[in-house]
């Protein structure tokens, strides 16, 4: 009886064992599961200042800064507050210039040199222009005047497409209070992400505090928190793709933090005709069928085919067709592999158990017959 208690009390014991080092193999690979795909859009953001450059008196002077992503080569989107101001801001600014490098500057004369610097790396930036705005729907497509090479310009996704609860990351450069009032240059590299989930998708009307009533205006509220400086940054899904511009958060939302939605920018990038990609999900793009002239000088027609956008630079082995195909190691989950290896420990330990059960399960000797 007391190598059978034994027995359960070690059977259990191991079997606490596996339990736990299933749920350990869980959060190992959770937290080891960094999401790429978001670290690899921080290369789409860009940072971008305000700056007055006055070349006749060769003044210059930061005026602020926000967030901004790349859709192609040479175009960016931001918010609108973060590149557009009300005539007293630029007053304001007037009066600051003036104060500090004397002069009798106007709002106008502000205005006329204002430069738009999208930063590159530290302080190399290229100047961009604005190619159309919406100070209702608070966002600005900003056009570069060269393109940027190494980056890559995020994809977008139809924000109408998240549910509640979906996961959604905040990217962009956030202002602290030592640098508010003084110019950082910041790029891709410094970009941060704060994370949370979808709390809202739909309209809200409000105003920040830039003058301007923003009437039903399409919005993903979350708890991705944002602040001075995110402005004009991607909202993304765990995909990487841009599902809203960081705009604002409400004083009296603790918690809520609201991106202009990219449902909204995509409509209006289509009427516009500015080229952008689309989150293909699961589904493969398709090359683009491409037509090749016939270069035989004999009268034919031409031949149409679909090349690849990428040609390959190795040639791939030739395939055997009579070998079967070798599984892609990508396929297999980790936690998938995790579960199946606890699992065959379990099924172990239970054959061990069901071999003791049968020996101790032995019939007992029959007694010794007695004497007559």
């Amino acid at each position: 009886m007391k190598n059978k208690k034994t027995m359960r009390k070690l059977l259990s014991g191991l079997l606490a064992i596996v339990m736990a080092a299933c749920m350990l193999m869980g959060m190992a690979t959770t937290a080891g599961a960094t999401n790429q795909a978001v670290m690899d859009a921080k290369n789409g953001v860009v940072q971008i200042q305000i700056w007055f450059n006055d070349d006749d008196t060769a003044v210059e002077e930061w005026l602020a800064y926000g967030t901004g992503f790349l859709i192609n080569e040479n175009t960016v989107v931001t918010c609108d507050h973060v590149v557009a101001f009300d005539e007293e801001i630029f007053v304001e600014w007037a009066m600051m210039t003036n104060a500090e490098y004397g002069g009798n500057r106007t709002a106008s004369d502000i205005k006329e040199c204002l430069e738009i610097r999208v930063i590159v790396y530290r302080d190399v930036y290229v100047l961009a222009d604005i190619e159309t705005t919406s100070v209702q729907m608070d966002y600005a497509v900003l056009k570069l005047q060269k393109p940027i090479s190494g980056r890559t310009p995020l994809m977008l996704r139809d924000s109408s497409e998240l549910k509640q609860t979906d996961s959604v990351y905040a990217l962009g450069f956030p202002a602290v209070n030592d640098d508010i009032n003084e110019v950082r240059y910041y790029d891709a590299e410094a970009v941060t992400i704060t994370n949370g989930t979808v709390n809202f998708v739909g309209t809200d009307t409000f105003n920040y505090g830039d003058g301007n009533l923003h009437e039903n205006v399409n919005v993903v509220i979350s708890s991705a928190a944002i602040h001075s400086g995110n402005s004009g940054g991607p909202l993304v899904d765990e995909n990487g793709a841009v599902v809203g511009i960081n705009a604002y958060t409400k004083i009296d939302a603790t918690g809520q933090y609201y991106a202009i939605s990219s449902k909204q920018l995509i409509g209006v990038l289509d009427a516009l005709s500015i080229a952008y990609t689309m989150y293909p999900g699961n589904k493969p793009i398709p090359p683009e069928p491409t037509t090749i002239p016939n270069d035989d000088p004999t009268p034919g027609p031409e031949v149409s085919t679909t090349v690849p956008t990428t040609i390959p630079t190795t040639v791939p082995d030739p395939v055997d067709p009579d070998e079967p195909d070798e599984p892609d190691e990508s396929e297999f989950d980790p936690m998938i592999i995790a579960i199946a290896g606890a699992a065959a420990v379990v099924i172990i330990l239970i054959i061990i158990l069901i071999v003791v059960s049968s020996k101790k399960k032995k019939a007992a000797p029959a007694p010794a017959p007695m004497p007559m």
